[in-house]
C-alpha cells in the first residue's frame, strides 16, 4: 500500500496537513469493506441507550486502532486482539466522551458569557457614538463607515468566540485514540494525554477538520437531496405515513454517517500517529496488555 512509505518504513517522515488527509483517504479506500461493516454495526448499536452508545464509541475507536495498525504495519492477529481489548474498555469510552462533552459545554458556556459581556460593553459604547446628536457632526459617508465598523467588530467578536470553541475541540479531537491504543489509560488520563499531545497543533487540526468537512460535504449534500426526493414523493402521491417517512429519513442519515465515520476515524489515526511521531519518535506500536 502506498501509504506504507510514510509510516513503518520511515518513522522520521513528518506529515503535512495534505499528507494526513491523503493517507487517511488511502487507508479508508483500501479497507472500505471492513471499515464500513464496523461502522454500520456501530450505528445500529446507537438504537440501544447507554450500552449501545458505548459499543458505538468502542467500534469507532476500533476503526481508528485498525487504521493506526495499518500505518505501523501491525499484523491481522494483533488487530483481532485489539478488538478484544477495546471491548473490555466500553465504560471507559463512554465516560471519556461524557467528560469531553461536559468539558466542551462548560468551556463554551464560560466563553459565551465572556463574549456576551464584551459585546454588551462594546455595543453600549457604540450606541453613544452613534446617537443622532453625535452623528450629526459628521457627514453621511463617515456615519456609514462608523456603522459598518460597529457591525464588523461585532462579527469579529462572535467569530473569535467560535474560533476559541473550535480550538478547544481540536485539542480533544483524538481523545479516543489513547484509550484505544495505549495501556493503563483511564478516561481522565485520556483527556489529559490528548490535551498534552495536541498542544501546539491546534491550528493544524483545525485545517484538517475544515478540509475533511469539505471532502465529505458532497456525500452529505447527496444524502439531503435523496431525503428531499422522498419527502417530495410522499407529498406528491399524498401518501401520509409519518412513521415510514421519519424512518426513511433517519435510515438515510444513519447510512450517510456510517459512510463518513470511518474516514474521520482514519484521519484521527493518522493525526495521532504523526503527533506521536513528532513528540516521541521511534517505537510506536499497538499495546496489547492492560
Amino acid at each position: 500500500m502506498k501509504y506504507n512509505r510514510f509510516s513503518h518504513q520511515n518513522y522520521l517522515r513528518l506529515l503535512s496537513v495534505g499528507d494526513i488527509i491523503t493517507i487517511a483517504i488511502q487507508i479508508y479506500l483500501n479497507k472500505l469493506k471492513s471499515y464500513l461493516s464496523l461502522s454500520l454495526i456501530a450505528h445500529i448499536w446507537l438504537i440501544i441507550p447507554v450500552y449501545g452508545w458505548a459499543k458505538f464509541l468502542a467500534l469507532s475507536a476500533l476503526i481508528s486502532r485498525l487504521a493506526f495498525g495499518e500505518l505501523i504495519g501491525e499484523t491481522t492477529e494483533k488487530s483481532l486482539l485489539g478488538k478484544q481489548k477495546i471491548n473490555q474498555r466500553l465504560g471507559k469510552f463512554l465516560f471519556a466522551n461524557f467528560l469531553l462533552i461536559a468539558t466542551i459545554i462548560f468551556v463554551s458556556f464560560c466563553l459565551f458569557l465572556l463574549t456576551i459581556t464584551i459585546l454588551v460593553i462594546f455595543l453600549q459604547a457604540s450606541s453613544r457614538l452613534l446617537e443622532p446628536s453625535v452623528m450629526d457632526r459628521f457627514n453621511k459617508s463617515l456615519t456609514f463607515v462608523a456603522i459598518i465598523s460597529v457591525l464588523l467588530v461585532t462579527f469579529a467578536i462572535l467569530l473569535i468566540f467560535l474560533l476559541l470553541i473550535s480550538l478547544v475541540y481540536a485539542r480533544f479531537f483524538i481523545v479516543d485514540l489513547p484509550l484505544a491504543i495505549e495501556d493503563n489509560m483511564s478516561p481522565c488520563k485520556a483527556l489529559n494525554r490528548t490535551w498534552n499531545l495536541t498542544n501546539g497543533f491546534e491550528f493544524s487540526v483545525q485545517w484538517i477538520l475544515a478540509i475533511a468537512f469539505l471532502i465529505t460535504l458532497p456525500i452529505q449534500i447527496i444524502d439531503q437531496i435523496v431525503i428531499e426526493i422522498f419527502d417530495w414523493s410522499f407529498a406528491y402521491f399524498k401518501y401520509n405515513n409519518s412513521f415510514l417517512e421519519t424512518s426513511i429519513t433517519i435510515g438515510l442519515l444513519f447510512l450517510n454517517n456510517a459512510i463518513i465515520m470511518p474516514f474521520w476515524q482514519a484521519i484521527k489515526a493518522v493525526l495521532y500517529y504523526d503527533i506521536r511521531n513528532r513528540r516521541e519518535g521511534l517505537g510506536l506500536g499497538l499495546n496489547d496488555s492492560d
